[in-house]
Order: structure tokens, then sequence, then C-alpha cells
């Protein structure tokens, strides 16, 4: 049985149960790295460039860890997920980027995802069709869509209990524990529940991400859409916002700014950018201050 790594990191939290469906279709055996942890965020830094954002580069120690466990390693090529939509370089260049990394002869799976290009099918599989068929391959990338799309329309709030506070940003960053410092754990500890973009419908976040011209970063446009929900009132047990952000990250500096802009004194917002300097007791300690400003009817910006 082939055996096939897929690094724990960047689009790994949105495209997952996809990904696992069409693999698993295909009969391979599944090699997912461990969440992040202290060794495999120093081993991405170091392997990595100083200007990458810091999901990027534990993606890289993500991608370490997986060597010599695994036959090939799956790392799709995003290029476009709808009309209108680039996918960030970064994202679109990984494959590339890996292998000035790691060696040029990585043993890579690099299906090519364009939803709205006009490439050949044979560049499409990006190896795949080297060891399956391509009938094979098109029958389990068919129950890999329709699995992917039944996860993402079947998401529901599961904090409902009042106070709520709505927490931004790419999924990479929010539910990675390690990465983020334990912000949703830490939330809870100071008597609110977190309300994550992956709690909600793809179908509502489309609906609320119309603030005009169409941003045209499909991940970052999820999280204008539960944004410009919770502005609209959708969910009136909301207290506060805090948005998550990457630092380098340049989609994520101008989202940020949209989102301060719309928030205006409607409703308190806490911006934090996170990069590899960032500590958990300087977290903790805004975390605080935006709670009792909250308590005290405050805003904040």
């Amino acid at each position: 049985m082939v055996r096939i790594g897929i690094p724990r990191a960047l689009l790994y939290y949105y495209f997952a149960p996809g990904w696992k469906e069409f693999l698993e279709r295909l009969g391979a055996e599944i090699v997912v790295s461990p969440p992040t942890n202290r060794f495999i965020l120093d081993r991405g830094i170091k392997i990595s460039e100083d200007e990458l954002c810091l999901p990027c580069k534990v993606f890289f120690g993500h991608m370490d860890w997986l060597l010599g466990r695994a036959d090939y390693i799956f790392l799709p090529r995003y290029l476009t997920l709808g009309k209108g939509e680039n996918v960030c370089p970064k994202l679109m260049g990984l494959p590339d980027m890996c292998r000035a990394i790691f060696s040029p002869d990585l043993p890579l799976f690099e299906p090519r995802i364009d939803r709205w290009g006009r490439y050949y099918r044979e560049f499409f599989w990006g190896g795949l069709e080297k060891v399956f068929t391509t009938s094979r391959l098109n029958r389990a990338w068919q129950h890999a869509q329709k699995r992917q799309k039944r996860v993402e329309e079947k998401k529901e709030i599961k904090n409902k209990k009042a106070p709520l506070l709505v927490v931004l940003g790419h999924t990479y960053l929010v539910e990675d524990n390690y990465l983020n410092l334990g912000i949703l754990e830490k939330i809870k500890n100071l008597g609110y529940n977190p309300l994550t973009s992956g709690e909600i419908p793809r179908r509502e976040r489309e609906k609320g991400s119309r603030w005009g011209k169409r941003l045209f970063w499909p991940l970052n446009r999820r999280e204008l859409g539960v944004a410009y929900l919770t502005l609209r009132g959708k969910y009136p047990q909301i207290r506060g916002i805090i948005n998550l952000s990457s630092f380098a990250c340049g989609p994520d500096s101008i989202s940020a700014e949209l989102i301060t802009r719309r928030t205006g004194d409607s409703l308190p917002l806490l911006n934090l950018v996170f990069d590899e300097h960032t500590g958990s007791e300087g977290l903790s300690t805004r975390l605080e201050a935006f709670i009792d400003l909250l308590e005290g009817g405050a805003g904040c910006g």
C-alpha cells in the first residue's frame, strides 16, 4: 500500500475532509504530521525564508517531519477557487519552494486545482497518474468533492450560549492551538465563548462577503463575510470581534483594515498580529484588557 503524507498546515485546515476521502478512495495509507509543536515550529523557522509569514514557516516544519515517513507527500497546487479569485502566491508556489528547500527530487503529488483555468488534463494530476489510473483518479476526486461540500454545508454554530466573541482569521491560524498560543482556550477561561468562521456554513459566509467590490482572495473573503454578518446583527449574542492575522501576510493586512473601517464604533474590535516572537503572556494581557473594555462598555481598536 502506498503511504501518502499530508502536512497538517495551511490548506489542510480547509480541505482535509476532501483530501482524505480522495486518498482513501485510491486505497492509500494516509500519514498526517502531528499537531504543531516546538520542534516543528523551530525546524520550520530554521529552514524557511525570513520574509515568509508564520503559518508558511510552520508548514515547512511539517513537511520536514514527513520526510522518510511517507512514500509521497500530497501537496495540491491551488491556483483559483472560483471566478475572479486568486489564491495567495505563496500557497500557489508551495511545491516549488519545497523542492528548493529540500530536494529537486522530492516525491510530491501536486494535483493542480484551477477551477476556472484551461489547463490540459495531464497537468492536473501532478504525478498521481503515474501510480493510479486516470479513471480511478476521476472517480475518487468526484467523491472527494462531494465529501468536502457536505462538510462545509453542515457547519453549525456550536457555541450558542451568550456571551460570544467572534474570532476571525485564517483557519490554519485559528485552529492551530500552538500557533495561536491557545487563544480559544484563553477566551473561554475569561468567561466568553469563541465563535469562529469555521462554524458558519459556506452559504452564509458567501452571503455576507459582498462588500461592494468582490475581494479576489477567497480565504480572506470568508472572514469578511463573517464580519459583515456579525455587524448586521445576524448573531445578537456577540459582544465583540477578535481578528487574528499573520505578520508579513499582505491579504491579511488589507482585510484587517477593511474590517476595522467597517466595524467603526458599532462593535468592540481587537486586532492581533502573530509571528514567531509573539508571547503567551503578552497575548493574555491584551485579551484581559479587551474583556475589561467590553464589560466596562468601552470600545477597542
